[in-house]
């Protein structure tokens, strides 16, 4: 009795150390503090307080380890000035195809050029976008007799219209000294940064011009900073065939502003000025634009005033634009038929083509553009197949993969170190191995990346590889839907289709939970703080939540409920509701029809901005996909009631 009394202790013991090793072990391995991951830390902290004799001690742990190229990299950096070259080249040639070598080979290309080894330079140099590298390497060009290849670089790096790195100083001072670098050359440079805006550049550039390059420079700044200047006839005398360049721009620069003022201006400075032909056709044609932006109808003269062969693309497009919202069907034909080849066959324009034809009852031909089309799984593609009311071309498919091709892939060491990187919040260095590693693999293992990523969760990531492989047919991967309860919660309450909250998350932030715009718009659905504000308030909301706009369960609460507001004020029209989400809904009730109504394909492909017009498509097509993938019959039309006319309100 005592015996068993004394086992079933034993093992009750036992059981409990090894639950504790258990739960021990999990909270390790998910603890970016763990071992080994604590064991990296330490070896880092080692080396940062030059404590290499501890440094020694931990790094024999972590040979295995899959950030220990990491940890050599920052050793041989750390000790870099003393151009340890058999470590670099050791390291190089070991792991060569890591972030980390990248990291490093900067680290020495620099401790080589504030060492003056320049042949040593060109020998490890690898083409880089890094400028102060690139500039680096014109110099040691410069230095290794190679001045032709030197001067070659140096002009490249001339020709830009902003500050380049101070290492660029060197090898301009040479081409300036061995008179490769011209007035011409500083002339060219200087109207680069005026059409960039680039002025304290401009500035510092017309110095080292001639005095009369300097004259004609100034003037180009003033304009640059204050177009209605063209009216000052004491800058710009009459006849003065110089002052014409400088007119044009400020004159496009005008109309860009204020199109009105810019017609003003030309109405006087045509006739005191001999333009030339090229001349007078930009200026218009920058008017034209102008009024596409802000008044639609007043473009049109301008338009047609201009010669077909100088049609930039934009004008060029709102020339169809145009016939278009006019219902000139013919006048659309013909200026179908007068794009570049390319742009005749695109989708956008062959759908308008069998638009225009089947108006002009040729259908027979129209059907056959819409067959075409409709093979297509795209925007236009659902929009003819609606015209010939035939089924979508939307199939999932899943590639097969193997235990064995995935389990490589994952356990490819790039992904290894992305993967530590991430646990240990190193998001950007884990993105650049990420990047680094997949650009090396081939198609297969690209979709087997992608598929990694995806569960793992790695959504903005996943998404953004699928861009990097031919099979598109993986909707599942491409359209994923996190989230989902949250989602269809927030549909439910605010009267919202799910599969068209998803679309909006998809093109706004490509499911990054942590996403911020330049503008300040922030999380999946990528709501500025003040329209969140404005939604606490209304629906007396907490706060607080403004300040969590990163978490999705806030932003998907938020967003919804600005998409209801949205769509209440459209109508229930959902390519009208994302075109104010993108745009804004005051400007969208500018581009509504003044009375009657409009289709709404003929409406968005009228949008004055392109940015908006492809926003909305793109969101139509994702709706499509989500409706598909949640079990729906999918239609585009159903999302694109027409277009009416809006009262004030």
């Amino acid at each position: 009795m005592a015996l068993k009394r004394i086992l079933i202790i034993i093992s009750i013991f036992i059981f409990s150390v090894s639950l504790i090793i258990y739960i021990v072990g999990n909270i390790l391995d998910q603890n970016p503090t763990s071992h080994p991951r604590r064991a990296f830390l330490n070896a880092e902290k080692a080396l940062q307080s030059k404590n290499y004799k501890k440094f020694k001690e931990i790094e024999t742990q972590l040979i295995n380890y899959p950030l220990y190229p990491y940890l050599l990299a920052e050793d041989i950096s750390s000790r870099i000035n003393d151009l340890p070259e058999t470590e670099v080249s050791t390291f190089l040639q070991n792991y060569g195809n890591t972030a980390a070598a990248d990291t490093l080979r900067t680290n020495w290309l620099l401790a080589l050029a504030h060492a003056g080894k320049w042949h040593t330079f060109t020998q490890y140099y690898q083409k880089t976008k890094n400028t102060q590298l690139q500039c680096l390497y014109a110099n040691a060009l410069y230095q290794t007799n190679q001045k032709s290849k030197a001067y070659q670089l140096g002009r490249q790096l001339w020709l830009v219209p902003k500050s380049q790195d101070n290492a660029c100083d060197v090898i301009f001072k040479q081409m300036k000294e061995s008179g490769y670098l011209t007035k011409q050359l500083i002339w060219q440079r200087f109207l680069l940064t005026i059409q960039h805006g680039k002025l304290p550049l401009a500035n510092y550039l017309r110095l080292q011009l001639t005095t009369e390059q300097q004259i004609d420079a100034g003037k180009w700044i003033t304009i640059k900073q204050n177009p209605e200047k063209i009216n000052d006839t004491k800058l710009f005398p009459a006849d003065i065939n110089n002052n014409n360049a400088i007119l044009t721009y400020g004159l496009e620069k005008l109309a860009e502003k204020n199109p009105q003022q810019a017609v003003t201006a030309w109405d006087k400075l045509q006739n005191a000025h001999s333009f030339t032909h090229q001349q007078t056709q930009k200026i218009i044609q920058a008017i034209a634009i102008g009024f596409i932006k802000t008044t639609h109808q007043k473009s049109i003269p301008w338009l047609h005033q201009i010669n077909p062969k100088y049609l930039n693309d934009i004008a060029m497009s709102w020339r169809l634009r145009f016939a278009l919202i006019e219902n000139n069907w013919r006048g659309l034909l013909h200026w179908i038929d007068n794009l570049p080849i390319k742009q005749q066959q695109s989708s956008e324009w062959q759908y308008w083509k069998a638009q225009a034809l089947t108006h002009l009852h040729q259908t027979k031909q129209a059907k056959l553009i819409y067959q075409h089309l409709a093979k297509k799984r795209d925007y236009y593609g659902f929009l003819a197949a609606d015209k010939l009311n035939i089924p979508y071309p939307i199939h999932n498919l899943e590639l097969p993969i193997s235990q064995q091709d995935y389990d490589n892939v994952a356990n490819h060491p790039g992904f290894l170190r992305a993967k530590e990187l991430f646990a240990l919040k190193r998001y950007n260095a884990g993105i650049k191995e990420w990047w680094h590693t997949l650009l090396a693999l081939n198609e297969k293992d690209r979709y087997i990346a992608a598929r990694l990523a995806n569960q793992q969760h790695w959504t903005a990531i996943a998404l953004a590889t699928t861009g990097f492989i031919a099979h598109q047919d993986d909707l599942q991967l491409r359209f994923p839907r996190f989230y989902l309860n949250t989602v269809m919660k927030q549909a439910q309450r605010f009267n919202l289709q799910p599969e068209f909250i998803y679309a909006i998350i998809r093109q706004e932030s490509m499911f990054k939970a942590d996403a911020q715009s330049y503008a300040g718009a922030m999380g999946l659905m990528q709501l500025m703080p003040s329209t969140a504000n404005m939604l606490i308030q209304q629906d007396n909301l907490p706060a607080n939540l403004s300040q969590q706009l990163h978490k999705p369960e806030v932003n998907i609460l938020l967003g919804s409920q600005y998409l209801n507001r949205l769509m209440k004020m459209n109508n229930n029209s959902a390519a009208l509701t994302a075109a104010s989400y993108n745009a804004g809904p005051g400007r969208v009730n500018t581009w509504l029809p003044k009375q009657g109504n409009i289709s709404a394909d003929v409406w968005i492909d009228s949008i004055p901005y392109p940015e908006t017009r492809n926003y909305v498509k793109n969101v139509m097509t994702y709706a499509v996909i989500y409706q598909y993938l949640m079990g729906q019959k999918p239609k585009i039309t159903n999302l694109m009631p027409p277009v009416t006319a809006r009262t004030n309100q």
